[in-house]
């Protein structure tokens, strides 16, 4: 047993990381079905127009798609760009 690299609980885990914090990990990196869809959107946009696009989440808690060329506004979040490499 050994403690988890994380709170220090003892665990038996090959990575030092006990059932709490493993679930808690989990827990943080799952992506919302809503954010996961935009970002299909921008990346389908991106490569339809050869353009970077964003994911944002504006004060009203919306999600939407904007081209990169948009300013963002204060108090909006940027949730995903996408990078577009132009052929030339």
């Amino acid at each position: 047993m050994w403690p988890c690299v994380y709170c220090g609980r003892l665990t038996s885990d090959v990575e030092n990381v006990c059932s709490h914090c493993q679930r808690r990990k989990e827990k943080n990196a799952a992506v919302s079905p809503e954010l996961r869809s935009q970002k299909e959107k921008a990346i389908k946009m991106a490569l339809q127009y050869q353009k970077p696009f964003r994911v944002i989440k504006n004060q009203r808690g919306e999600m939407l798609v904007f081209p990169v060329s948009v300013p963002v506004q204060e108090g909006t979040l940027v949730l995903y760009e996408t990078e577009v490499e132009i052929e030339i």
